[in-house]
């Protein structure tokens, strides 16, 4: 599976897929609400534009994905923004991978679900750390997809924390959070 998915994604992402380093405008929003820096992982960070953008901020950042070929990318728009010292890389499938325990002070996690992965992004995240994530949403006309969230879902996730953010369905037909891990 890992090869596959990895292929399908270097594959995607030498074609033009999402060529922009523009980050989450969500995480945007919220800037006020982050610390100024600290120690942040960007999972799912395909090009990185979350990852470049947290490391002009002056966080160090951690950044997983599947794609050599968008990690690549990552580095190099890094290095001609002289960030390279900021941002380390791992190339990672997410559905075997596992997350450290405690380790980050922000985790970032935008346009991608995999419901398996929740109890461990919380656990990489410190006590007292913030926790952004934001993706696709269902819509009442579609069929159960399961590469979107229900509604509220994200609400039922993360209930036992403190919610500072919460929105859905967002202009743009996401479903994003920010919440502080207990």
């Amino acid at each position: 599976m890992e090869e596959v998915a990895r292929e399908q994604w270097n594959r995607r992402y030498r074609e033009g897929f999402h060529p922009s380093f523009a980050p989450d405008p969500h995480l945007l929003a919220l800037a006020d609400h982050l610390p100024s820096r600290g120690l942040a992982a960007d999972i799912a960070c395909g090009r990185g534009g979350n990852a470049l953008w947290l490391a002009e901020q002056g966080w160090q950042v951690e950044a997983y994905d599947i794609s050599e070929v968008a990690l690549a990318s990552l580095q190099q728009e890094a290095q001609r923004r002289g960030l390279q010292e900021r941002i380390r890389t791992f190339c990672v499938d997410l559905t075997e991978a596992s997350l450290p325990v405690r380790r980050y002070d922000l985790l970032v996690c935008t346009r991608y679900l995999q419901r398996s992965l929740f109890a461990q992004l919380r656990n990489a995240v410190r006590p007292g750390g913030l926790l952004f994530y934001a993706t696709f949403l269902q819509t009442t006309d579609e069929s159960k997809d399961p590469y979107r969230l229900y509604p509220n879902e994200l609400r039922q996730i993360f209930a036992a924390d403190s919610l500072l953010y919460y929105e859905e369905p967002t202009s743009d037909g996401m479903a994003a959070c920010l919440v502080v891990i207990g």
